[in-house]
Order: structure tokens, then C-alpha cells, then sequence
């Protein structure tokens, strides 16, 4: 019986040091990651040329030219001599055989334009240029260039993931545009409703979802059945499918677009003017919708 014990302590102890190294290497990763998001925007505007950017127009949209990106993970070409110019109120589609680099060249231009810290970085900028509005990133303020562009990349785990994370969340939580800390106090203004209004409208969030639900915008959603039992500490909620998924983050995109656009929304209605300047970066973005 002592032999069993001294084993079971042993084991136990074991558990213990692995389940230590184990946070202790989450905590370390979660600092680098905090570290490397606050250099990041205390570089935002660092090297910004504004006057460059006061010459922005917004019909000149993104032009990239002879980008070239390496594959972080492997020594390999993730992107080779890319060039493509998309003006606005133009729609440019990147066709090609699966596995030809279309996800990846999107990819390219969009670690390239955010910036996301260097442990999410799947591609290595190499050479090339990429001007938005007429203007060279290198030029632009992060904050103000990222408000003109809205990213969706195919990804197996993206919508996965994002259900799982807003689960338990009404649809107004999820939707609302995030408002910058200024003088407005991060409070959600009549220009960022219309913004979620006129998202809903264009991808049919609208009428193909918010109709099924009696409380509208109020409705908790979840990912999996195992969230449908209601408890003291959990309203009710409604489940969503991959589907109706990817139609609100599709949703959540344009609105959080619509809304740091610098055209003024009068209506919720008024939506043909409301992405003038704005990029959209769609991979496959309806590949799950089931119409």
C-alpha cells in the first residue's frame, strides 16, 4: 500500500509541474502577444505622411504591384511578382485551381495592410508596393488606413471559431461596430446603428434570420445545442447554423466598415453611397451561406 501511494503522490506531483510549465507557457505567450499588439499601435502612426494622405481619393481604390511574400513557416514563395488593381465601384475576381495561391495572395495584402503581431503572421513581406487610395501604406496612419478596409479570408476554422466566441451574445452585441475611446466615450452613436441597419440590408441578415426571432436584434444566439438549456445565469438562446454563421460575420464586417467610413449615413436606407473608398478583401466569403 505505501509503494501505491508513493506512486499516486508521484503522479500527482508530476501532473502538477507539467500543468505549471503548461501556464507558465500560456502567460509568457499571452505577454509577448499583449507586448507586440501595444508596440504595434504605438507605431500606428509612426512614419505617417499626412499630408501624403490629405490627397487620398477614393476612387482610386488598391493597387499592388510585384508584391512578393514569403511563407513564414517554410522556405517557399507564398506570393511571386503579384499585381492587382481593383478602382471603386469595380469588383475583381481571383480565379484559379484550388491550392493556386488565391487565399494566399489575399492573405499577403492583408497581413500587409493590419500588421497582426508577428506569432499570427502566416507570410513574410519581401518587396512590392500596395497603395490604397492612391496613397502607399507606408504613408498611412493604421488606424485611419484600416478603417478603409474590411478583411474576410476562407478559413476552415474562422467561422468555427467566431461562433464559439460570441456564443451567448445577443445579435446586437455581436454586430455593434467597436467605437474608438475618444471624446464620444466608446459609446455606439446614430451613424453606427445606421451602419448595422444598412449591413443587414445588404447581405439579407434581415430577412433571412432576424424574421425567425421574435426578440430581433435582442436574440441571444449560441453555436451547439449544449448551450439551448436556459439557467439562472443563462437566458435562452437560439441556435445559429454555419450558414446563418457566416452571414453574420459577413454582417459584422460591412457594419464595422460602413461605420468608419467618412460618408454620412442619413438612413438606414441609404446604402449605395455608404462604401464609397471602402476595400472589401473577400475570400469565399459565401461559400457556406446556403443561398
Amino acid at each position: 500500500h505505501l509503494q501505491v501511494r508513493t506512486a499516486v503522490s508521484d503522479a500527482i506531483q508530476l501532473n502538477a509541474m507539467r500543468m505549471g510549465q503548461s501556464v507558465t507557457s500560456f502567460y509568457k505567450k499571452l505577454i509577448d502577444t499583449v507586448e507586440e499588439v501595444q508596440k504595434i499601435a504605438q507605431e500606428s502612426s509612426a512614419g505617417a505622411d499626412f499630408q501624403a494622405m490629405l490627397t487620398a481619393s477614393p476612387t482610386k481604390g488598391i493597387n499592388v504591384v510585384d508584391l512578393w511574400a514569403a511563407h513564414s513557416a517554410r522556405s517557399a514563395w507564398a506570393v511571386k511578382g503579384a499585381n492587382v488593381l481593383c478602382q471603386n465601384g469595380e469588383v475583381v475576381m481571383i480565379l484559379g485551381a484550388d491550392g493556386s495561391g488565391k487565399s494566399r495572395l489575399l492573405t499577403a495584402i492583408a497581413e500587409r495592410i493590419f500588421s497582426p503581431p508577428k506569432p499570427a503572421r502566416t507570410t513574410t513581406y519581401v518587396r512590392g508596393s500596395v497603395t490604397v487610395a492612391g496613397v502607399d501604406l507606408t504613408k498611412w496612419d493604421k488606424r485611419q488606413l484600416q478603417k478603409r478596409v474590411g478583411v474576410l479570408l476562407n478559413d476552415v476554422r474562422t467561422v468555427s471559431d467566431y461562433a464559439s466566441l460570441m456564443a451567448g451574445c445577443t445579435l446586437e452585441e455581436i454586430l455593434e461596430p467597436v467605437v474608438a475611446l475618444d471624446g464620444s466615450g466608446g459609446r455606439l452613436g446614430p451613424k453606427e446603428r445606421n451602419s448595422v441597419a444598412a449591413a443587414m440590408k445588404i447581405t439579407g441578415l434581415a430577412n433571412n434570420l432576424l424574421s425567425r426571432f421574435p426578440s430581433k436584434l435582442s436574440t441571444v444566439v449560441s453555436a451547439n445545442e449544449d448551450e439551448l438549456k436556459p439557467s439562472s445565469l443563462r437566458p435562452s438562446s437560439y441556435p445559429l447554423s454555419p450558414s446563418d454563421w457566416s452571414r453574420v460575420l459577413l454582417t459584422k464586417i460591412l457594419a464595422q466598415l460602413i461605420a468608419g467610413n467618412n460618408q454620412q449615413l442619413s438612413s438606414p436606407d441609404n446604402i449605395r453611397k455608404c462604401m464609397i473608398g471602402s476595400i472589401l478583401l473577400l475570400d469565399d466569403a459565401t461559400s457556406q451561406m446556403s443561398e
